[in-house]
């Protein structure tokens, strides 16, 4: 396998990101809990920072946090 270099020349580019909360055992946590009414939850491990907020606002209520136990 060859891996070629890219140089960078310093300077900006404009792009565009995105974010989304996926990935089988969310979608299928989030698709029961729907189903259920609200009655499971997805038992994960989230961090301190803005990915964990944004799957906890994604579908509040989802996520088995500590005030659960």
């Amino acid at each position: 396998m060859r891996f070629e270099r890219e140089e960078l020349d310093g300077s900006t580019h404009a792009c565009r990101s995105s974010e989304c909360g996926g990935g089988v055992g969310r979608n299928v946590a989030e698709a029961l809990w729907r189903l259920s009414g609200g009655g499971a939850r997805l038992l994960t491990a989230l961090g301190d920072d803005s990915a964990a907020t944004y799957l906890q606002n994604i579908a509040p209520g989802l996520i088995l946090d500590g005030n659960d136990l």
